[in-house]
């Protein structure tokens, strides 16, 4: 589960805390997991593919086209990216036996006292999760010897590893119809006792987009940082009919995969 850079502008963090907001550029960070390098319409590799708003963004703005990611897997890339840290410095080696430790210092910890409105919105995966036996044995050691389906983690023992407690002051995190947000789609505040949102039916790469386009909308008088983590196209794939049918006939077999 790799997930695939398609912008990272990280200049912004050389920006003194007193520079004034003409000199600082928003940053925003848009992850898709496990997008191949050639599915992207910029790359010019497969015609068929067709990504007409990443193509403007990549020819409006900076492409790194000797980045590499420095793990083949979800969790361990998405901590080096969120910190500029190699995730080995977590004991984030694979898909997370430990959460990233709450003391890790990310990005928004970094832009907030820069002057930045720091945004998080779509799929996190950082967090402790019943899966996580070393962080059990130093937490709940009770419940170590239990089958990690009958575990449970208390909202208090869950909170420091969430967006909102890593430096970001809004966040619209969550992977399928699930989210924990501050911030409504439609750019309003949610207050404390109503942050749990389900969208039953609803498409998540439609969800997530409005989520992050609010996050804009409502900062959009001041320097900000914004981090999308899109959980497509990640299995199970799937599309509404919309963009389905801006695919005619059959799909070779080759695009299939």
């Amino acid at each position: 589960m790799s997930p695939f850079r398609t912008i990272l502008l990280l200049t912004a963090l050389a920006v003194p805390p007193s520079a004034p907001a003409a000199e600082k550029p928003n940053v925003i960070v848009i992850l898709a997991d496990d997008l191949g390098w050639a599915d992207l319409g910029a790359q010019n590799q497969t015609p068929d593919v067709k990504t007409p708003h990443l193509d403007e963004l990549a020819s409006n703005g900076v492409r790194c086209t000797a980045g590499y990611i420095t793990s083949p897997q979800c969790s361990p890339s998405r901590a080096a990216i969120i910190t500029g840290r190699h995730q080995q410095r977590f004991g984030i080696d694979t898909i997370p036996d430990v959460p990233l430790p709450a003391e890790a210092v990310t990005l928004a910890e970094r832009l907030g006292p820069a002057g930045y409105r720091c945004g998080f919105v779509g799929k996190w995966h950082l967090e402790p999760n019943i899966l996580c036996t070393r962080w059990f044995q130093k937490t709940l050691p009770e419940m170590v010897g239990l089958p990690p389906q009958k575990r449970r983690i208390p909202p208090d023992k869950m909170q420091p590893y969430t967006p909102g407690a890593q430096g970001f002051h809004e966040y619209f995190w969550g992977e399928m119809n699930h989210y924990r947000a501050n911030f409504a789609r439609d750019g309003k505040d949610l207050p404390p006792g109503r942050r749990v949102l389900q969208f039953p039916g609803e498409f998540r790469v439609d969800i997530q987009t409005e989520a992050a386009t609010a996050f804009i909308d409502r900062n959009h008088d001041r320097p900000f940082y914004l981090h999308v983590g899109y959980y497509a196209p990640h299995t199970p794939l799937e599309a509404t009919k919309k963009y389905l049918d801006r695919f005619t006939g059959p799909m070779p077999e080759r695009r299939r995969y």
